[in-house]
């Protein structure tokens, strides 16, 4: 990793921007590309973070919040005076017992005000075991959820198939669970339906934490960085959060439908606009011993990622699960567009994440999904709500199923959510699988065995490279569980 700050500046797909309010301790700034913070010109740091403060470019805009994030270089802590210095100043740490062991620090301040007029950014630039150093920022909030499009995919049941046929499974929803099938999981239960050992994380922005067929798999109530207390209801985006939990790891109890993992343990971690949120969520992760963290959320298109989020997936990815590392799955969002290109790529284009675009009943690529040579996996899913993934909801009409005629009568559960939100939990919970069978194997041996066993769909014009057996438009594949 480079020895530089980047300025990150994010914003989270949804079906549309939700207007962020001016906090009156903020600093309101807005997206310039040109500008990079290095540690080892200080005096350029505050100037940069002053220029960009209150300005606005292509509508992109961010709110500067009052926490400071220190990247430490390996092996290297904070001096004692300098933390004393930063209490004096009224900052205190964020998780101080969950980050013994992280590189990255998080502090919170009275205001962001504090940042530029006290030269808190320039003091820290200037310690020699500080790797980089940034605030945080509030970003206009977006998941992986696209708004309907055209849609021309023929919906169909699969109740007929041998392979969900062959399971003596009760649950009342699984003859819908169409992309099951596709991916073979009944295959890989006769070996294993995963292990409450294997721990997958759900980063998201809420939860209907007392869902029946959800609570039983909780590793704990989780935790809502948003409000920095156990609440999982809060946040922008309960239904969210619940409908991807449900596709990685819905339990076997007769009640409703199955996720990818169903005997996997889950744990629920809330975040919010703020880009620190993020980077506590992946800590917390890591501490709790997560073999996987399934993210259903991304970043606006041409945004620069910020590099304390960028290091807290380095640290779970080669330090977690005990120094075997952790898989970080990502969605890719939902734009026909190259999501590893441009001016700042994707967060799902980083090397140790696994990125996930989408297929439709077809086995044809979604179009409205991204794709680019980062592209690792495809999985099930559709463009709109026709065609969509069966998985659990909100309790009642509180979420995607309200009642209409198109959903289910089971207003628990719904069969209408799609996007790209819904093919990556199902990589999360093929590889909770592969960690439940195969305990002890690295996680770059997992997800590589993972990749062997995709399979080559649209071979006529998925254009695969005869060497790397990758496509821009599939990755390596199909996710396929039929091993």
């Amino acid at each position: 990793m480079p020895m530089s700050l980047i300025l990150i500046l994010s914003a989270l797909w949804s079906c549309g921007p939700r207007e962020i309010e001016t906090s009156p301790t903020s600093h309101r700034i807005s997206l310039l590309p040109r500008h990079w913070f290095f540690p080892d010109k200080p005096a350029a740091l505050q100037e940069d973070v002053k220029e960009i403060a209150g300005s606005f470019e292509n509508g992109v805009r961010a709110i500067m919040g009052p926490r400071l994030i220190i990247g430490l270089k390996p092996g290297e802590t904070l001096a004692e005076d300098r933390l004393r210095d930063l209490e004096a100043l009224g900052f205190r740490p964020l998780l101080a017992t969950l980050g013994e062991e992280s590189r990255i620090k998080i502090f919170e301040g009275a205001s962001a005000a504090q940042l530029l007029n006290q030269n808190i950014l320039d003091t820290f630039a200037q310690e020699n075991g500080v790797d980089f150093v940034h605030p945080d920022f509030k970003l206009t909030l977006r998941h992986h959820f696209p708004s309907p499009l055209s849609f021309s995919e023929t919906k169909r049941d699969v109740a007929s198939n041998l392979a969900l046929e062959e399971q003596a499974v009760t649950e009342p929803l699984f003859h819908k669970a169409w992309h099951l099938d596709v991916i073979q999981a009944p295959t890989f239960w006769t070996h294993s339906k995963g292990g409450a050992e294997v721990t997958i994380a759900v980063i998201d922005l809420g939860f209907e934490s007392t869902h029946p067929d959800l609570e039983p798999a909780w590793q704990s109530r989780g935790w809502n960085f948003a409000i920095d207390n156990q609440n999982l209801i809060y946040g922008a985006g309960p239904g969210h959060g619940t409908a991807t939990s449900g596709i990685v790891g819905a339990r076997e109890n007769s009640l409703g439908t199955l996720g990818v993992c169903p005997q996997c343990s889950l744990l629920p971690l809330v975040i919010d606009d703020r880009v620190s949120t993020a980077i506590l969520a992946f800590q917390y992760a890591k501490a709790q011993g997560a073999s996987v963290v399934s993210n259903s959320w991304g970043y606006g298109i041409d945004l620069p990622v910020m590099q304390g989020l960028v290091a807290a997936i380095d640290e779970i990815t080669t330090e977690g699960r005990g120094g075997k590392g952790a898989s970080v799955v990502f969605a890719m969002g939902n734009l026909h567009r190259d999501d590893c290109g441009g001016r700042f790529p994707d967060l799902s284009s980083l090397e140790q994440v696994i990125a996930v675009s989408s297929v439709g009943r077809n086995m044809k690529k979604v179009n409205s999904s991204g794709f680019g040579p980062c592209l690792d996996l495809v999985a099930p899913s559709s463009a709109t709500p026709l065609g969509g993934i069966v998985t659990t909801d909100r309790v009642g009409a509180k979420g995607f199923n309200s009642g209409q005629k198109e959903d289910l009568t089971d207003l628990n559960y719904t069969q209408r959510f799609y996007g790209t939100s819904a093919a990556a939990p199902q990589v999360s919970g093929a590889m909770g699988l592969i960690y439940s069978r195969w305990p002890e194997i690295s996680r770059r041996d997992a997800e590589e065995k993972l990749m062997q066993q995709a399979q080559k769909v649209d071979r006529d014009t998925g254009a695969y490279d005869p060497r790397s057996g990758k496509s821009e438009e599939y990755g390596h594949g199909l996710l396929f569980l039929g091993f």
